[in-house]
């Protein structure tokens, strides 16, 4: 045990911590993890408003620890199931926002420039902002493999 831990105590030790570890996510995060990979099952419909619903309750468990597993399913999504991305519509902007930050340099370059051009050639209507942002991101990630590479 650190030297900070035995003088600040265990209440110390909730001061101190990020507010990202302070929130408190659900027991169940492992059950969420297991709902999101059941959205993958090739019968699985409207995936996106499945995806939104656990999005809406269970938000701490897309961030932190489980977050580069939803990175890359949602990258995997949005690659195969982009044909249905105009459900979004359906969603708030705040999970759309959500959904285009995920792309990221942890992903496979192939995936990243496939959902890249997804975005900038077939985006559905209304959708455009969306787009937008998620071009720009998948951009940046690509970006920084290649920045990682030299």
């Amino acid at each position: 045990m650190s030297p900070l831990i035995k003088s600040l105590g265990l209440m110390g030790l909730i001061l101190i911590q990020p507010p990202s570890l302070a929130k408190k996510a659900p027991a169940n995060c492992e059950s969420v993890s297991l709902q999101l990979r059941s959205l993958s099952k090739p019968a699985s419909k409207n995936i996106w408003l499945r995806y939104f619903e656990i999005y809406q309750t269970q938000k701490p468990c897309l961030d932190g620890y489980y977050g580069e597993q939803v990175s890359e399913m949602t990258a995997t999504w949005l690659e195969l199931h982009w044909i249905s991305v105009r459900e979004l519509k359906l969603t708030s902007p705040e999970f759309r926002d959500f959904l285009a930050k995920s792309p990221n340099a942890s992903l496979n370059e192939t995936k990243l420039t496939v959902i890249q051009n997804l975005a900038k050639e077939k985006c559905p209507k209304g959708l455009e902002q969306f787009c937008q942002v998620l071009s720009k991101n998948t951009s940046e990630a690509i970006q920084e493999i290649h920045s990682a590479m030299k």
